[in-house]
Formats: structure tokens, sequence, C-alpha cells
């Protein structure tokens, strides 16, 4: 009977430091971790919504720059038009 009694410590102190280091796992888990995880998924959703928006600004820039280039062809191309029916008229 002493030695079930000697195993049965053995046991649970074998159970009781699983235990422990479980609950050391899941206290590190979730003040060190998942924080730290948490600020590292945020900072580079920061730094992509920076990127995007910085990407979506040069491209309205060039897509207006490319309308004002159309929009000068088309007022040169009408002028000429214009010019074209003046002499014929003349």
């Amino acid at each position: 009977m002493g030695g079930i009694g000697a195993g049965m410590l053995l046991q649970l102190v074998g159970d009781l430091g699983s235990l422990g280091f479980i609950l050391w796992l899941v206290h590190r888990t979730t003040t060190h971790t998942i924080p730290r995880l948490a600020k590292e998924y945020m900072t580079g959703e920061e730094r992509l919504r920076e990127d995007f928006k910085s990407i979506l600004n040069q491209q309205r820039e060039d897509f207006m720059k490319a309308l004002e280039r159309e929009r000068q062809i088309l007022t040169d191309q009408t002028e000429r038009i214009i010019q074209a029916i003046r002499d014929i008229q003349q």
C-alpha cells in the first residue's frame, strides 16, 4: 500500500508539472504571443494601407495626365477642323 501511495504521489507531481507547464503556456500565449502577433498584423496592415493609398494616388495622377494629353489632342484636332472649315468657306 505504501508503494501505491508513493506511485500516486509521483503521478500527482508529474500531473501538476504538466498542468503547471500548460498553465504557463496559456498565460504566455495570452499575455505575450497573441498581443505581439496582433501588433505585427496591425503594423503590416497599416503599411499595406499606406502603400495602397500611395499607389492609388500615383495611378490617379497618371490617369489625370493621360486625360489631359487626350484633351489637348482633341482640342488641337478640333481647332484644325474649325480652321479647315473656315478655309473652305473663304
